[in-house]
């Protein structure tokens, strides 16, 4: 390694310049569950002679984490190994005792040596809040949204007898901060605002740990008519080249039950033929999508005949938002009453007549909601159909989703963002498309 990595700032100032072998070495420890202890994985190297002198070992891991340990026999999914002060002379006075046991110990705050989680907790609330850079409360603010979410007794909680099990070199003094101390007193400052106002809200917000992987969905179901239309759509891969070429940071992906080939610049996933209106069941097909590749974090759902990005939408799109299309007309419009004669629908027109009318369209947001969301048309439409079965339902059929993409919608509530910064005026090819993230022809 003949000069340091140019992506990694050498905040230590560490020497990486390396002329002769057994002068630098670099390790990295890993821990790994075995399915049956935790075991830890350790990297070294010398940085001369790279993987020519590469060692691994699997040892058995520290008594915090092996089987038979406190951290891992306590019922609490959330510890941290925590000192009351530091070791030296200097005294912090930062922290208190709130509770002591024979198991377990509960402070005020939290140290972040070694932190223990068990895997429902951050399914639960996610991992650290990028919102505190490049650190300073990040692990008390994980803590907290646990602990407020109602998994943990205690926020900061750790084993009783941890200090004979690990030595913290922050405790003790012996080692260099990362963080230069006038960034250090930047960024407490910042943070603890932040963090003290989510303290006194209970906050249990969600922070996504995963790497951000973009999804742009449109579906192509021609083995149905198209009831609005009055005909079957050809499985041609023109109606969508418009669409597809406009897509971007994002894979763009086309649920086809007949299409052979997608358009130049998106992947093509093969749905099965179903008996059932093409405008709901392409919800039934977006929901089993999304449930099957969870690795997508933000998900748009948009027609493919009608619809184009204008500009990328990921960066501005707000956690627990959820971004739907719209039309310059009201739940009032005629079209919709003489299009959707089903009770629940006539019913949420006389509620909302004045509301206005979403359009189904256009659906973004996280992988979370955009499923949840259809998932909700689904039910909703299989409810119906429950009722004309059993004859409590007597009028004809729908022609689409428009009505109960609105239902749905305002079951989110006030999470629902539509308007100029969502698409362009409906059907005026393109009013509002200096600003907008779509084009909704």
């Amino acid at each position: 390694m003949s000069k340091e990595h140019i992506e990694i700032p050498n905040y230590l100032e560490r020497q990486f310049v390396v002329t002769e072998p057994n002068q630098v070495w670099c390790g990295d420890v890993t821990y790994i569950w075995t399915s049956k202890r935790w075991a830890y994985l350790a990297v070294v190297l010398d940085l001369l002679l790279q993987p020519d002198l590469l060692t691994l070992q699997t040892l058995p891991a520290g008594e915090y984490l092996n089987t038979s340990s406190p951290a891992i026999d306590s019922p609490e999914p959330h510890l941290a190994y925590q000192f009351l002060d530091l070791a030296g002379p200097r005294n912090l006075k930062d922290l208190a005792v709130l509770y002591r046991d024979e198991r377990h110990v509960a402070y005020t705050g939290q140290r972040g040596v070694m932190l223990y989680y068990q895997r429902d907790a951050i399914e639960t609330v996610g991992g650290f809040d990028p919102v505190y850079g490049r650190g300073m409360y990040e692990h008390s603010d994980l803590a907290m949204r646990i602990h407020n979410a109602g998994l943990t007794t205690w926020a900061f909680a750790d084993v009783r007898g941890s200090d004979r099990l690990i030595y913290s070199l922050d405790e003790h003094e012996a080692v260099e901060r990362s963080v230069s101390p006038p960034d250090r007193v930047q960024q407490v400052r910042r943070n603890v605002v932040i963090h003290n106002q989510r303290r006194d809200a209970g906050y249990t917000g969600w922070a996504d740990y995963r790497s951000r992987k973009n999804l742009v969905l449109t579906t192509l179901l021609t083995s149905q008519k198209d009831p609005q239309r009055g005909q079957r759509l050809k499985p041609d891969p023109s109606l969508l080249l418009a669409w597809a070429a406009s897509i971007r940071g994002a894979e763009a992906v086309v649920l086809a039950d007949e299409l052979k080939a997608a358009p130049a610049g998106a992947t093509r996933v093969q749905v099965p033929d179903v008996a059932m209106n093409v405008y709901f069941r392409r919800w039934l097909h977006i929901y089993h999508c999304l449930r099957d590749y969870p690795e997508y974090t933000h998900v748009w759902c948009t027609d493919g005949t009608d619809v184009e990005m204008l500009r990328e939408p990921w960066a501005n799109m707000e956690v627990g938002k959820v971004y739907v299309g719209s039309e310059p007309t009201l739940y009032a419009d005629i079209w919709a009453a003489r299009n959707h004669p089903e009770k629940v629908y006539q019913d949420f027109i006389s509620t909302h007549r004045n509301d206005v009318m979403l359009n189904a369209g256009l659906l973004g947001g996280s992988r979370e909601d955009v499923m949840a969301f259809a998932h909700g048309i689904m039910r909703l439409y299989y409810r119906i159909e429950s009722y004309r079965f059993w004859k409590m339902e007597q009028a004809t059929s729908a022609v689409g989703d428009m009505l109960a993409f609105g239902i749905v919608a305002k079951t989110f509530g006030e999470r629902v963002v539509t308007g100029p910064q969502v698409h362009t005026v409906f059907k005026s090819n393109g009013t509002g498309k200096e600003l907008a993230w779509w084009r909704h022809k």
